[in-house]
């Protein structure tokens, strides 16, 4: 399998979105929160630096240190971990987060122990 570079920019082959991401966790938040990205196209990506942004000016970038692997198969998902990131997935209110420009999702008053999860285009507690 391989895999194509991150595209830096906004593109029409673009296939990688925000799927999932519990921002209260039972338990120590910093070290269990997760972002889960979904890759919906045909072609695998490498997604090693490529940065999450939240509401406040916080960002992660995707490495090895928190993620299994950065390359995201075709019709795969990559789970990024908080790993002691604090403060970066609000649990109260309003918050935004971005995906390197390509994808976002807003929310606000998330429930401890239950992650938002996309449906087609709508948000759910789940």
């Amino acid at each position: 399998m391989q895999s194509k570079p991150w595209k830096r920019r906004r593109d029409k082959n673009f296939t990688v979105k925000i799927n999932e991401f519990l921002p209260n966790h039972e338990g120590d938040d910093a070290v269990n929160e997760w972002i889960e990205l979904y890759n919906y196209g045909s072609e695998s990506l490498d997604l090693e630096g490529i940065s999450l942004l939240d509401n406040s000016g916080k960002e992660i970038f995707i490495s090895s240190v928190n993620t299994n692997d950065t390359i995201i198969g075709p019709n795969g998902y990559l789970v990024v971990r908080m790993n002691n990131f604090s403060g970066f997935l609000n649990n109260e209110d309003f918050e935004k987060i971005t995906l390197n420009g390509i994808d976002e999702v807003s929310y606000s008053g998330s429930r401890e122990g239950l992650s938002w999860a996309r449906f087609g285009e709508i948000w759910e507690k789940s």
